[in-house]
C-alpha cells in the first residue's frame, strides 16, 4: 500500500465524496418525507409538496454526481462541490435564526468539513511531461 501524495489525495477525495454522499442521503430522506406527507394528507398543498420533492431529488442527483466525481478524482467536481457547500453556510445560519440550533449546527459542520476535504483534494494535473 502506498502512502505517497497520490494515496493521500485519493483518501481526501474519498472523504469528501463520503460527506457528499451523506448530504445526498439526507436530501433523499427529506424528499421521502415530503412525499409521505402528501400520501398521508398532511401536506398543505399537494402540488407544492410534490414540486419540492422533485426539486430535492434533482439536488440528490447533483450531490451523487459530485460524490462520484470526487471519489474518482475528477477535477471538474471540485468547484461545484465548493460552491454547493458555500451555499449551505447561509442555510445553516438561517437555521440558527429560526431557532433550529441543532439543525443549523449539523448543516454548518457538514458544510465546513466537506469544504475542508474538497479544498485539501489536490487539483488535477493536466500538464504534459
Amino acid at each position: 500500500m502506498t502512502t505517497g501524495p497520490t494515496s493521500a489525495a485519493s483518501d481526501t477525495g474519498r472523504s469528501a465524496a463520503l460527506l457528499m454522499l451523506v448530504q445526498a442521503t439526507i436530501l433523499m430522506i427529506l424528499a421521502g418525507i415530503l412525499v409521505l406527507d402528501v400520501v398521508r394528507g398532511k401536506a398543505d398543498g399537494t402540488t407544492q409538496a410534490l414540486t419540492e420533492a422533485g426539486l430535492v431529488l434533482v439536488f440528490v442527483a447533483a450531490a451523487l454526481a459530485l460524490a462520484r466525481g470526487l471519489v474518482g478524482g475528477s477535477g471538474w467536481a471540485r468547484t461545484p462541490s465548493v460552491v454547493w457547500n458555500v451555499l449551505l453556510l447561509p442555510v445553516a445560519f438561517s437555521m440558527f435564526g429560526a431557532g433550529q440550533a441543532l439543525v443549523g449546527t449539523f448543516v454548518l459542520v457538514m458544510a465546513v468539513l466537506t469544504l475542508v476535504m474538497v479544498w485539501r483534494t489536490p487539483p488535477l494535473d493536466i500538464s504534459e511531461d
